[in-house]
């Protein structure tokens, strides 16, 4: 089994640094770990070419592709895609490939962890479980089991050749496990390995443009508006309060008036819904949403 790891990065100069080192004390290292540098204009560079020269299989790429050359919400996709034909060209093989964001961090064991459960059942794409501090708690963003994480997320690469690659549109991170699991694929989000998230969910530039995003990502996966305002109830207590509930509100009516596509096929779109109502009530039985551990924290 080989794996390499494509790390869209884009002025990452707080973050990177950490993120590298987590990847370098590996138990299992990865052929290549490639990041892709998409027109820093801090030292994102200088930091990445110091760890190349100390880790052979880390490695730095100049992304000079225009920014108006890609699709809304599908950005970080292409990105990915750019690295991944690089990796091809510098003729790396592998077996599965990890999209990573550059501001996470995780335990030397957490990757060898995560390919040895896979050994048992073989999933198209898995991931760990997230978490961030709020006010020096240990928050777990949970998602259903079946729905692996954009952040730190495996692909096998039959599977991500057998769903056409990921969809290049917000919402991809949802839309590519339905699509592998309507292709007959398992996915899943492993509870019991985790990985630090160094910014808030919600977004890089902002949280207000992230929690749009949300919003936006909701309406293209064809969420129905039931479920959509649950979902926007739950969030009114989650930093940033109402606020980020209210954006996330915004976006899902600015692209039912606008002329945003849903992404998924008509039997895509029903086994999510399907399994979003399956997942929901179980993760409410088990208080697995994130209002459950903000009132825990402050009890």
């Amino acid at each position: 089994m080989k794996y390499v790891i494509v790390i869209p990065a884009k002025d990452e100069q707080k973050n990177i640094a950490d993120t590298l080192q987590s990847v370098a004390e590996q138990a299992l290292l990865p052929e290549a770990c490639l990041v892709v540098d998409d027109n820093s204009s801090d030292d994102t560079s200088k930091i990445v070419n110091t760890f190349s020269e100390k880790y052979s299989f880390i490695k730095y790429y100049k992304n000079l592709s225009p920014k108006n050359s890609y699709a809304l919400g599908g950005h970080v996709v292409e990105v990915f895609n750019i690295g991944l034909k690089q990796l091809d060209e510098m003729g790396v093989e592998f077996d599965y490939a990890i999209k990573m964001d550059a501001d996470i961090t995780f335990e030397p064991d957490c990757i060898d962890k995560l390919f040895s459960k896979n050994e048992v059942i073989e999933h198209g794409i898995f991931s760990a479980t997230p978490y961030y501090m709020h006010n020096g708690k240990k928050i777990l963003d949970y998602s259903p089991h079946w729905h692996a994480h954009g952040q730190f997320k495996i692909y096998n690469i039959k599977c991500l050749h057998e769903i056409g690659g990921i969809p290049l549109s917000l919402g991809w991170d949802t839309a590519d496990n339905i699509k592998a699991m309507s292709r007959g694929w398992k996915t899943q989000a492993y509870r019991d390995v985790f990985y630090k998230m160094h910014r808030k969910v919600g977004g890089k530039s902002s949280l207000k443009k992230g929690r749009i995003n949300h919003g936006i990502g909701a309406y293209v996966l064809g969420y129905s508006f039931t479920y959509f305002t649950i979902k926007v109830l739950h969030d009114i207590l989650r930093p940033p309060v109402v606020l980020g509930a209210l954006n996330m509100l915004i976006g899902y009516l600015k692209a039912f008036f606008g002329e945003n596509e849903v992404i998924l096929e008509k039997d895509e779109k029903r086994l999510l819904r399907k399994l979003l109502w399956q997942s929901f009530f179980i993760r409410f039985k088990n208080k697995d949403f994130v209002v459950f551990q903000l009132f825990k924290s402050k009890g």
